[in-house]
């Protein structure tokens, strides 16, 4: 299951009967403190962590085919007026299979970052109507990695080929246009 859900930037953290939560990228927490603030009565237990947020499974654990089904959802992992940030590793996998997204580079704690973000993410809504696709990364290097001069960085990614918005990132409706434009371009 590991190796099959892994491409859609998911890891699994196990408890323990000794009392802990314990995984290699997970904090440990003391196990009955994260059961009554998960809700967790029965074991084993399945919890999709999404952006922060717990989403339990409580179907069958043992039907391999339902729970990937489950993890990977689009109604598990969309989330209502926020872009979806990605590591490096998504992203790439993300470009392979789609033939066109937009990617806002950013800097974590970078304010001027976090006001443009806002106003993408307003965006975002109109964006999931027209099926536009848009993710948010702020990896270390990630600028280096994609060859970009500076963050943050608005780019349109189609079949592999970038175009990177040169315009004033603080304009939504300019942004808007031009990310309407690309779209267009896209669809042809």
């Amino acid at each position: 299951m590991r190796q099959k859900t892994k491409h859609h930037g998911t890891f699994f953290c196990h408890i323990r009967a000794r009392g802990y939560l314990s995984t290699r990228r997970c904090v440990n927490y003391h196990f009955i403190f994260v059961c009554r603030e998960l809700w967790l009565s029965r074991f084993p237990a399945l919890v999709f962590f999404r952006n922060g947020d717990p989403i339990k499974y409580n179907n069958d654990l043992t039907q391999e085919k339902l729970v990937k089904s489950w993890l990977t959802s689009p109604k598990n992992l969309f989330l209502p007026n926020v872009i979806e940030e990605v590591n490096d590793l998504m992203l790439s996998k993300m470009l392979r299979k789609e033939p066109s997204m937009f990617v806002f580079f950013f800097e974590e704690g970078d304010i001027f970052s976090r006001k443009v973000l806002r106003g993408l993410e307003e965006l975002d809504d109109r964006l999931d109507s027209l099926s536009v696709e848009i993710v948010k990364i702020c990896d270390d290097g990630i600028d280096d990695d994609y060859g970009l001069e500076s963050l943050p960085s608005l780019v349109h990614f189609k079949k592999g080929r970038r175009t990177i918005y040169y315009g004033d990132l603080k304009q939504d409706d300019e942004i808007a246009q031009w990310i309407d434009a690309q779209s267009r371009a896209s669809k042809k």
